[in-house]
């Protein structure tokens, strides 16, 4: 009985962050946080929900340049 509840928990748990995402009330690492997971397993759920990380992807991006930036490349 308690490995049902904890895992229902953690289903609410993961099905509220991803809502928050996709609503861009908190970003990637955030969402997983809420939901006690990793990142790369937030990314997984997303795809397959066809949930575009756009954000993430764009953030992500950003990086990159400012790094270039620092390296002078």
């Amino acid at each position: 009985m308690k490995k049902f509840v904890l895992e229902g928990i953690a289903r609410r748990r993961l099905e509220q962050a991803i809502a928050a995402y996709r609503q861009g009330e908190i970003d990637l690492s955030a969402a997983a946080r809420h939901a006690d997971t990793s990142v790369y397993h937030l990314l997984e759920e997303l795809k397959a929900r066809d949930i575009t990380p756009e954000a993430a992807n764009e953030k992500f991006l950003d990086g990159l340049r400012t790094l270039a930036e620092l390296f002078n490349g």
